[in-house]
């Protein structure tokens, strides 16, 4: 209580102020974090590794067959690729579902003057274990 005996106004809202700040701090928190998420998967889905990859295996006819069309991907891409200029590395593991499966695409590639070259691409279904190596068609094309 202050000197004239009446409380203020953090004496008397306390107890309800504080658990809601600590809520919009954590609400706070996880959109930061799933903003960064976003932006890190919409920066590999962009990228010319990515792009060459999916349109590569959506147009292999074995992959079509294990998968059916439309072969679509889904969100959670993992690994990285690093990029500057006109040179870069990418390692990334794609996965890929269509009307009668799942599957992964496997990419290492490289970047240099602008052309994406390929060490490993290859597609995994996950229902038969097939190994689809990609690379036999695949020669390098200009980056996006």
């Amino acid at each position: 209580m202050n000197t004239i005996g009446r409380r203020t106004w953090w004496d008397r809202h306390w107890k309800w102020f504080m658990p809601v700040l600590c809520v919009m701090a954590a609400a706070l928190f996880a959109g930061l974090f799933v903003s960064i998420f976003v932006l890190v998967l919409g920066m590999m889905k962009n990228s010319g590794a990515y792009q060459q990859a999916v349109t590569q295996a959506s147009r292999e006819p074995a992959v079509i067959a294990a998968l059916g069309q439309p072969i679509a991907t889904s969100y959670f891409t993992t690994g990285n690729i690093s990029t500057s200029n006109e040179n870069g590395e990418a390692r990334l593991i794609i996965p890929l579902h269509g009307p009668k499966g799942s599957a992964a695409i496997h990419l290492r590639a490289s970047k240099h003057d602008g052309i994406w070259t390929y060490s490993l691409l290859a597609v995994d279904i996950d229902t038969t274990h097939q190994h689809i190596d990609l690379l036999q068609s695949q020669v390098g094309a200009p980056a996006n």
